[in-house]
């Protein structure tokens, strides 16, 4: 079984704490296609009506869809329309085989001393996280996307894929995640469905921490109707499980997974090219 995971990368704040992570949206090859045959006539019909009335199906015209961004959602349409495409949304992802994910680090977390501060270093360690998350078992196999024009997430993950071949070398068996099981990654246009729906219900997930307004709150019930699709929803204080903040999420954290999932940042593993080895490093708390 294959899944391709859609990722994006998000910054926001949570209890006056500023956050860096990786979003995604996690969905089976053939169920894109489903969720494709499903969204985009019930989305026509949404502008179709709202442009040219009620019309019978028959005569019904076929409009550019504009692509769905959360901080930039359908801004030539009104309120209504808005929310009656997120509705189609949703309800195109009923029995599908999917589930989302977001990962991150608040910033002040990381030890100074460590040199973690930097943005690129951040989003290296919620892939890593992403990895922990998605690479359990042994009959599901992942291929990971990204949008073109997402410059510092293509760079980490660019990274991270130049460094797979030391990983083999030294024996993916014994790596921390099942990395014969990353298949590999591409880039896609913001026109790519599962871009855009990872980018949208993040953003309502974001909106549901702090929701300001009313639109922010209708936003957050979005998020709410796909919480328990959230293969993990953490934002991690590294080495403070106090200061983590743990969302709703399909494995309950008794599982252990919040636990793997900071790992990653108790030991870092280094790898140094000069010298062409593999160095680990301890990370002290910061308090």
């Amino acid at each position: 079984m294959t899944y391709l995971v859609y990722l994006d990368e998000q910054e926001g704040e949570i209890d006056g704490e500023v956050y860096t992570a990786v979003i995604g949206f996690r969905v089976r090859v053939d169920d894109i296609i489903k969720i494709r045959a499903q969204f985009y006539p019930r989305y026509n019909e949404i502008l179709d009506r709202r442009i040219r009335g009620d019309v019978p199906s028959e005569s019904r015209h076929i409009h550019r869809m504009p692509d769905l961004h959360g901080s930039n959602l359908l801004r030539e349409y009104d309120d209504d329309v808005k929310f009656k495409v997120l509705d189609a949304l949703i309800a195109s992802l009923d029995g599908i085989d999917c589930d989302f994910l977001r990962i991150g680090y608040f910033n002040r977390s990381f030890p100074p001393e460590i040199n973690f501060n930097s943005r690129d270093r951040r989003l290296d360690h919620a892939i890593t996280s992403v990895g922990f998350a998605i690479l359990d078992k042994p009959d599901e196999y992942h291929l990971l996307v990204s949008e073109f024009d997402k410059e510092a997430l293509r760079r980490r993950l660019d990274t991270t894929y130049s460094s797979l071949s030391l990983y083999f070398a030294a024996g993916a068996e014994s790596a921390s995640f099942n990395l014969p099981r990353l298949v590999g990654h591409y880039r896609a246009s913001k026109s790519e469905l599962g871009c855009q729906i990872a980018d949208v219900i993040n953003y309502c997930c974001l909106k549901s921490s702090n929701p300001r307004n009313e639109f922010a709150a209708r936003m957050s019930r979005y998020y709410e109707a796909v919480a328990e699709k959230y293969l993990v929803n953490q934002i991690i204080w590294v080495n403070d499980e106090d200061r983590t903040r743990q969302f709703r999420q399909k494995n309950p954290v008794s599982t252990g997974l919040e636990r793997r999932i900071t790992d990653p940042l108790r030991r870092i593993v280094r790898i140094i090219p000069n010298d062409d080895v593999l160095v680990t490093e301890e990370i002290p708390p910061v308090r």
